[in-house]
C-alpha cells in the first residue's frame, strides 16, 4: 500500500472540502446554512455533535488509534468521509482500530 499523502496539499485540500470559507454565525448552529456547501453543513454537523468534554478521552483514543501507519491510513479515510457516509465512516473507523490492534506502534515511546 502506497503512503497517503499527509503534507500541506492535502491539508489545504481537506479544509476547502469541509471547512467554512467565512467567519460562523449563530445561525450556523443548525448546519443548515444555504450559502455553505452541503460538505461543510455536514462536517458542522459532525462537530456541533461531539460532547466537548469527552475531548480528553477522544484524543487518548485517537492517538493509540493512529500509532502506527497501518491504522493512520484508514483513521485518514475515517476523517475524509466524515462528512459523507456514516456506514463508510464505521468500517473506516473498524478498519483504524483492527490495524491499530495488529500491528506495533511506530514510536511507543510517544504513547
Amino acid at each position: 500500500m502506497t503512503r497517503k499523502n499527509t503534507n500541506l496539499h492535502e491539508t489545504i485540500k481537506n479544509q476547502r472540502k469541509f471547512s467554512p470559507f467565512r467567519i460562523l454565525l449563530e445561525s450556523d448552529r443548525s448546519a443548515k446554512s444555504k450559502d455553505l456547501p452541503e460538505t461543510v453543513n455536514k462536517s458542522l454537523k459532525v462537530l456541533m455533535s461531539f460532547r466537548f468534554d469527552w475531548l480528553s478521552f477522544i484524543e487518548k483514543v485517537w492517538t493509540r488509534l493512529t500509532c502506527n501507519y497501518e491504522a493512520r491510513v484508514y483513521a485518514q479515510y475515517t476523517l475524509d468521509t466524515m462528512g459523507e457516509s456514516k456506514l463508510v465512516v464505521l468500517k473506516n473507523l473498524a478498519e483504524a482500530i483492527t490495524n491499530a490492534s495488529l500491528h506495533r506502534c511506530d514510536h511507543l515511546s510517544n504513547i
